[in-house]
């Protein structure tokens, strides 16, 4: 599972755990690139939950099958969407997408961001994107001077800033649970909406009924609770 999706899916194992006393879930938590790179591999899950459509749809169609199931576009299910927010440390006043960039060059801020092969990654470069065709374009162009490194997936950026090695860095609106930062509101103007893909390579009645719980049960009112949209 993307790596976005921790905390949520850890209250899933819990509460689906104690209701199936024979059932073990065991997560492989990464960025999504990472994940279907080890499903190329010769991994085989039994279900895979990205932060994008794209990477289980290159699945499908380039690997066609995983284990002993044969894939089709159809099988791809949107479970999830998310979206984008700023986070900061608590020293800097920030109360509004210009107050940033103003501050960025101000305050010889470090950024820190995702790498755009990684879902959030991709959401943060398009964010840019329409702020520079807003007008920000100076200040586009001085946040990628400030940004220090790319992260793998978005809890290293979570990370980074939470640990004062960078003064600013973009998240999912649900990476916000339990983080002790401060964080800007991007307007919808602005802001990017990432939907969630998901597939199930497992034929087995167990992992069946998992799948089902994440996307149609319980699991799917867990992630209403993490401030993941539908």
């Amino acid at each position: 599972a993307a790596a976005s999706l921790t905390e949520g899916f850890l209250e899933i194992e819990k509460v689906y755990e104690a209701d199936h006393e024979d059932v073990e879930i065991v997560y492989n938590f990464a960025g999504s690139q990472m994940l279907t790179s080890q499903i190329e591999g010769g991994g085989c899950p039994d279900c895979f939950f990205s932060a994008n459509t794209k990477y289980p749809m290159k699945l499908v169609t380039e690997l066609g099958t995983v284990g002993d199931k044969e894939l089709f576009e159809e099988d791809v299910d949107v479970f999830a969407s998310n979206s984008l927010t700023v986070i900061y440390s608590k020293d800097i006043e920030l109360g509004s997408v210009e107050d940033m960039f103003l501050a960025i060059d101000k305050e010889d801020l470090k950024i820190v961001v995702a790498n755009e092969s990684v879902p959030v990654g991709k959401y943060t470069k398009n964010l840019l994107d329409v702020f520079a065709e807003a007008g920000f374009t100076e200040g586009v162009g001085s946040f990628y001077d400030h940004v220090i490194s790319y992260e793998t997936d978005v809890k290293s950026v979570v990370a980074k800033v939470e640990m004062e090695e960078a003064d600013m860095g973009v998240v999912y609106k649900t990476d916000l649970v339990n983080v002790d930062l401060a964080t800007l509101e991007i307007p919808d103007d602005y802001n990017q909406t990432g939907v969630y893909g998901s597939l199930l390579f497992s034929e087995e009645e167990e992992a069946e009924a998992f799948y089902e719980f994440v996307l149609d049960g319980g699991g799917r009112t867990i992630l209403d609770d993490y401030n993941f949209g539908r």
